[in-house]
């Protein structure tokens, strides 16, 4: 999900699907597919460095975590969060979340150690990544979207 797909993309991975058993009207796949097409287009190939050049300063290890978190957040986050936007999916929107300053599921606010014990713990309809990210790639996660 977090590359996207054409429409012709998501049709042939429904297929793939049925074929190992998936059951479903053709009504509902059809309204699958056009979800999928519409939330999970294939993503430009753009490069990081926008990201890069709104990092902090620090140099190229500033560089380094941003484009790491950005990886990160594409294989991991995007499926529930737009970084382009502040327009919702399953979770907000993370665009401009730094300077919005409060977590929108509690007011409470947001500093780089608050967004680490959330994303290890998760909270709500968000899951817990603590057993699947470390320490250096959720502070890479963090200068991302500090970028955003």
């Amino acid at each position: 999900m977090a590359k996207g797909l054409t429409r012709e993309g998501w049709e042939e991975t429904i297929m793939k699907m049925v074929g190992l058993g998936a059951n479903a009207s053709d009504e509902d796949f059809t309204e699958v597919l056009d979800y999928l097409t519409k939330n999970f287009p294939p993503r430009t190939t753009s490069t990081i460095a926008a990201a890069v050049a709104a990092a902090p300063a620090g140099g190229a290890q500033a560089a380094d975590s941003v484009g790491s978190g950005k990886a990160i957040f594409e294989e991991k986050c995007t499926m529930c969060h737009n970084a382009e936007s502040t327009d919702k999916k399953i979770g907000p929107g993370l665009k401009g979340f730094y300077q919005r300053g409060t977590f929108s599921s509690d007011g409470s606010k947001v500093t780089d150690e608050s967004l680490t014990k959330f994303i290890q713990n998760g909270k709500g309809m968000m899951p817990p990544f603590k057993d699947t990210l470390d320490a250096a790639k959720i502070k890479d996660v963090i200068a991302y979207i500090k970028t955003l």
